[in-house]
């Protein structure tokens, strides 16, 4: 009787066992499902490669039949149109197709199938950032795409190492672009800025004049008059028609300037105050510390803050240019110059390269840049001499000033 009755439970077993099995998908179809999935992918990512070397295309050909012979392309494209990416998650995120995005988010997370208004995934913060990390590789790999993350390493790697064969390694591995796209991409970056970079006045030129031949410039005057520094000599000749500034306190907090919440609500009252004079953007000036930390509130509530325009103090600004400056000139024989010249020590010359000493970079800087316009401008006035020039374009110059 029990083994009948055990009999009669697993043949039982196996027919429920049999008939859940009719409605399941079988192996070769989850095979055929997931080729379709990836070769979909794979040719949206081949078509959007596609479409950038046409538009590439295009625009070379565009400049070469300009009849200007501009090195500027229609619409504000350059020749690299795919190296002025903005190297941030936000740009990544434009990159990469919902259906690779998707697709990574349900392979590494748990999210559920349902998407948003955007048509992805909803995931975490972090989980977003794994996905378009992966996702940035995938587009690389598959299709050559250029990503943030791949032109923001290898940049990054250029800036720190200067090494062309630490680039070139990572891009071997397909971490990064090559040592020649990284170098484009500086290169393009470089003219936009030069572009947008006016160039040296005439008035700047007279200043320059003026501390090189002071007695020469300004022998009318009395003798113990010394050449203006930049700011006054640009209020002397440039009257100030700017309205008198409003300034009032707003509310404090007892706690410390760099608190986030302390931030937060400051930013805030700063809107306010803005929207209450009918203002459509707020722009606010803080220093490195507390910029840092708006920074990271516009990152994290972009749309809250989409009218809010960061500037960092005027200080910090100047700190890092000339730390930029010294950074550039670092090996060039410039620490050497400055102390031989006996314009500073050799420990301090370190410093001034290494952006450590503020107001020793500012000193040295001006002095090396004066020594340096200078030599210019005697080689100018030797170019005049030996071409035979007419030496009024001198006088042009104070005039127009």
């Amino acid at each position: 009787m029990l083994t009948k009755l055990k009999e009669l439970k697993e043949t039982a077993q196996e027919a429920e066992y049999e008939e859940e099995s009719d409605d399941e998908v079988t192996p070769d179809d989850t095979i055929v499902s997931s080729y379709n999935t990836a070769k979909r992918i794979r040719m949206g990512l081949q078509n959007q490669r596609k479409a950038e070397k046409q538009a590439l295309k295009a625009a070379r050909e565009a400049r070469s039949s300009s009849a200007s012979g501009s090195q500027q392309m229609p619409g504000g494209e350059t020749e690299y149109p795919s190296m002025q990416l903005e190297i941030s998650y936000l740009e990544a995120s434009r990159r990469v197709s919902c259906n690779l995005y998707n697709h990574l988010a349900w392979l590494i997370t748990d999210a559920f199938p349902e998407v948003g208004d955007d048509g992805r995934v909803k995931v975490s913060p972090k989980q977003h950032e794994q996905v378009l990390n992966l996702a940035q590789d995938v587009c690389q790999t598959v299709a050559g795409i250029p990503t943030p993350k791949h032109i923001g390493t290898a940049l990054h790697i250029l800036k720190e190492t200067r090494s062309k064969a630490t680039v070139t390694l990572l891009n071997r591995f397909g971490n990064c672009i090559s040592y020649q796209d990284a170098q484009r991409y500086i290169t393009t970056m470089a003219k936009s800025v030069d572009e947008q970079t006016e160039p040296l006045d005439h008035l700047s030129i007279l200043w320059h004049l003026v501390h090189i031949c002071p007695t020469v410039f300004l022998e009318d005057l009395k003798p113990s008059c010394t050449a203006p520094t930049w700011s006054p000599f640009q209020a002397f000749l440039i009257p100030d028609a700017t309205p008198a500034t409003v300034i009032s306190d707003g509310p404090f907090f007892p706690k410390s300037p760099m608190d986030p919440d302390v931030v937060e609500q400051s930013v805030q009252y700063c809107m306010d105050v803005s929207g209450k004079q009918g203002q459509e953007f707020t722009i606010i000036t803080c220093d490195q510390a507390i910029y840092e930390v708006v920074l990271g509130l516009q990152k994290k509530n972009p749309q809250k803050y989409a009218k809010l325009i960061l500037r960092m103090g005027g200080f910090h600004i100047a700190e890092h240019f000339l730390k930029a400056i010294g950074h550039l000139m670092q090996a060039s024989g410039i620490e050497d110059i400055m102390v031989e010249a006996d314009v500073c020590l050799h420990g301090t010359a370190n410093k001034i390269i290494s952006g450590k000493d503020y107001y020793a970079m500012l000193r040295a800087h001006t002095m090396v840049h004066a020594a340096m316009f200078a030599l210019h401008w005697e080689a100018f006035t030797r170019w005049l001499i030996i071409e035979e020039k007419d030496l009024e374009c001198i006088s042009v110059l104070a005039i127009n000033g």
